[in-house]
């Protein structure tokens, strides 16, 4: 089995690897087939209220997002971020984009004129804290200092 030629870079071979091991391995495999049904997690436009806001990622490799986009900018009362660069997660890792997706729920919290906003306040400060400085991204994370109960080292 060959996961990777010699051009890809390391991301292409880690992805790669991950689906393979995900594809492959027999808890992942049974879970998927036997208790996983995609048709129970499929959500429609109608399914969204008005000034829903979705992220997608244009090099998505699990749906087609340029046709998923068109669909969401239809319907009319969807905000559709769509970034042609991105692959299936990986906001997750670009403190960029987080950063972006904070700062539109800042201001969808601060649209909704809810009580809420007051308690949302300091967890949303702090975690758009951690994407401005990327510590959620790899390689950039704090040493995590360990403390010991009874004196220990």
């Amino acid at each position: 089995l060959v996961l990777c030629c010699c051009s890809c870079s390391l991301v292409d071979f880690v992805k790669r690897s991950a689906v393979y091991i995900a594809s492959h391995e027999l808890h992942v495999c049974a879970t998927f087939s036997r208790s996983f049904f995609w048709s129970d997690l499929n959500l429609w436009p109608e399914d969204l209220r008005p000034g829903s806001v979705v992220l997608l990622s244009g090099r998505d490799d699990l749906m087609n997002a340029q046709q998923v986009k068109e669909m969401l900018e239809r319907s009319g009362h969807i905000k559709v971020h769509y970034n042609k660069e991105l692959t299936h997660g990986e906001f997750l890792i670009k403190s960029e984009v987080k950063l972006a997706i904070m700062e539109e729920l800042r201001g969808m919290l601060a649209r909704s004129g809810s009580a809420v906003v007051g308690l949302a306040r300091p967890v949303l400060e702090t975690t758009m804290t951690l994407a401005r400085t990327g510590l959620g991204a790899l390689g950039a994370m704090p040493a995590v200092r360990m403390h010991h109960g009874h004196g220990g080292t």
